[in-house]
């Protein structure tokens, strides 16, 4: 059964909505298209969860794998940016720990799994389908590497 929600939209773009129900009479199904797009946020919430999730629990177990460098990087993150609080913040330290982990970890196990979620061996939700979604998804396996292990006293 059906569920009802409300959705408020800006004025700008109710207005865009009249003009296309005007050039498309009883084409545009604005019930259907929230739905879409509900449902595509809310699949890339679970992918971001799964592969986050996936992060957290290989820093907490392998941290001791990770090249001396990436520790570094991490360690230093931990300091600079320890709650991560702006999002900015957090996105610069990611982005360092995932070039770190692949420019110098060759052959480590965090390098292996990031490849595998890149040549789509390894894939923890549907939702990854594409270049763009893969390397989010190495993105969100990173942050939670980086939060596994940042629960670890090093």
């Amino acid at each position: 059964m059906a569920k009802r929600i409300s959705v408020s939209i800006s004025d700008e773009l109710h207005n865009k909505l009249e003009v296309a129900r005007k050039l498309f009479p009883g084409k545009i199904q604005s019930s259907k298209i929230c739905q879409e797009a509900l449902n595509k946020a809310l699949e890339e919430i679970e992918a971001y969860s799964k592969y986050r999730d996936a992060g957290i629990e290989d820093g907490k177990r392998n941290w001791e794998k990770l090249p001396n460098q990436t520790v570094h990087i991490i360690c230093e993150g931990m300091v600079q940016y320890p709650l991560l609080k702006l999002e900015e913040e957090r996105q610069i330290l990611i982005k360092d720990i995932g070039n770190d982990l692949y420019m110098h970890g060759e052959k480590n196990f965090f390098f292996k799994r990031i490849e595998n979620f890149i040549d789509d061996e390894e894939v923890l939700h549907s939702w990854v389908n594409n270049d763009k979604r893969t390397m989010q998804a190495v993105h969100y396996y990173t942050e939670g590497l980086y939060l596994g292990i940042a629960e670890i006293d090093i």
